[in-house]
């Protein structure tokens, strides 16, 4: 991840606001860290998010491997954002919405998995 960061600044480029937090987000489900992902949030999503959300959340990210990174893929109208999360064995959707003053107003995370693909006995 430094490395990312570190060519991105090489070439003048600027890692979107969306894309700072969203890591944000996702590095502290990652660590089980209740306290610092509420901080993230605006308060009514806030009081929603409770230890074993977290900790649930956390499991699924943990059996993808290592986290690697977020990109952020699309912006979309009213603060809406569309990103892709890296982990070492497979990614994860992340849908984002922050509020005017840059809190997150919701977060949807979508594990990608594998496609299965079933064959018919004929």
């Amino acid at each position: 991840m430094i490395l990312t960061i570190a060519s991105s600044s090489a070439c003048g480029e600027k890692r979107p606001a969306s894309e700072i937090t969203a890591d944000k987000a996702i590095r502290f489900i990652y660590a089980g860290d209740v306290h610092n992902t509420q901080q993230l949030f605006d308060a009514d999503v806030r009081r929603t998010i409770t230890p074993d959300s977290v900790n649930q959340l956390s499991s699924v990210m943990n059996a993808f491997g290592n986290y690697l990174g977020v990109t952020q893929i699309a912006a979309l109208s009213n603060r809406r954002y569309d990103l892709e999360a890296q982990f070492a064995h497979g990614s994860m959707l992340v849908q984002m919405r922050l509020d005017p003053a840059g809190k997150v107003a919701a977060l949807h995370i979508i594990p990608n998995v594998p496609h299965i693909n079933f064959k018919t006995h004929t």
